[in-house]
């Protein structure tokens, strides 16, 4: 377990949290008490309504069998362009309606891919069992390789003509420039695993670079790694803990391994614990949406939840999605884009019923 963080910054529990009752070193008067604050404040939260509008199953637009995974969805210019994962890297964009998906582009080999963030274009990376690569994605929609690395990528950012990137193997935080590419470990390893919680995204905020991984929120500024603090979890499962995606809309969000929302106030270096919208762990993805965010919660693998959030009104929870699991999420207007996990390969629309 690592030890409490002894820095200047300030976390602020100031949310109801949810705790898992299945956790061994609770005791079963604390499980029952906590069982109540859970079932207290799933009531207190409001309505999220959201009706499906249609299903593009991407097997009906051409996509080969293990290659119909979606991991990544983003917005750009008012276009939404996907990736689909497998057996190979598709790269698609959606037509204005939402009513069908063009393949714009290939990657042949066994791979996982994720857009990444970027302040020129659209870059994404891959995983792959024994390396990765970094891509742009041309205005003529194809494809240029403008890095590889020896290890496999979960995540990348490009800024200024740098590349800083996540390495699936030992999660360290890249930074690839002209002259060499340097290496800094991120937070510390699961008690008696050789394994790091590693972060799954990467943000940028007044030029400094943000992620968090092995237990902490980092940030990366004049090439100096520096941690801001404890992410929040359950207690006993600080190691465990990663940021799985960050979402920003006037206030930066971010979501964790065991599923709780915190924003991040810069100014005050201060860490908001906004609390845990399900028992169940992971926040998926998360997307900037009204005055706050949309967010997909749940197990990584099956039984994912809409949920939205902003300070002023707190949780609205939403149902149960049909679907394997959530590999992206845009918003555009009053339709929300999801896309699906696993081998059936989708691409969802649902639109909001009513206000938020």
């Amino acid at each position: 377990m690592l030890r409490p963080f002894s820095g200047r910054t300030a976390v602020v529990p100031n949310a109801p949290v949810n705790r898992r009752p299945s956790n061994p070193g609770l005791s079963k008067s604390r499980i029952l008490l906590l069982s109540l604050l859970s079932a207290a404040s799933a009531l207190e939260a409001g309505t999220l309504n959201l009706k499906l509008q249609s299903r593009l199953n991407l097997r009906d637009f051409g996509f080969a069998s293990g290659e119909r995974s979606v991991t990544g969805l983003l917005s750009s210019k008012g276009t939404i362009y996907g990736i689909a994962s497998g057996e190979a890297v598709r790269v698609f964009q959606l037509s204005s309606d939402l009513a069908a998906v063009k393949m714009l582009a290939r990657i042949p080999g066994q791979a996982t891919a994720r857009f990444g963030r970027s302040d020129k274009g659209i870059c994404l990376c891959t995983s792959r069992e024994h390396g990765g690569e970094v891509f742009e994605l041309t205005a003529a929609g194809e494809l240029k390789q403008i890095a590889t690395f020896s290890q496999g990528i979960v995540c990348c950012l490009r800024s200024g003509g740098v590349l800083y990137a996540v390495g699936a193997k030992d999660g360290n935080l890249i930074t690839n420039r002209p002259e060499g590419d340097t290496s800094l470990p991120v937070g510390d390893k699961i008690p008696f695993e050789e394994r790091k919680a590693i972060a799954s995204d990467l943000f940028l905020l007044s030029n400094a670079v943000l992620l968090g991984g092995g237990g902490k929120l980092f940030s990366l500024a004049d090439a100096k790694l520096t941690p801001l603090a404890v992410l929040p979890c359950v207690p006993g499962r600080e190691s465990w803990q990663a940021v799985e995606a960050f979402a920003y809309n006037g206030l930066l969000y971010a979501g964790t391994t065991d599923g709780y929302l915190f924003t991040w106030e810069a100014a005050a270096s201060r860490l908001v614990n906004r609390g845990k919208p399900f028992r169940q762990h992971a926040i998926q993805a998360l997307t900037a949406y009204g005055a706050g965010v949309l967010g997909v919660g749940g197990e990584p693998e099956g039984m994912p939840r809409f949920f939205y959030f902003d300070p002023q009104r707190g949780f609205l929870l939403g149902g149960i999605p049909t679907m394997e699991g959530v590999g992206g999420l845009v918003a555009t207007g009053n339709k929300i884009v999801v896309g699906e996990l696993g081998r059936l390969g989708s691409v969802l629309i649902y639109e909001l019923v009513g206000e938020l």
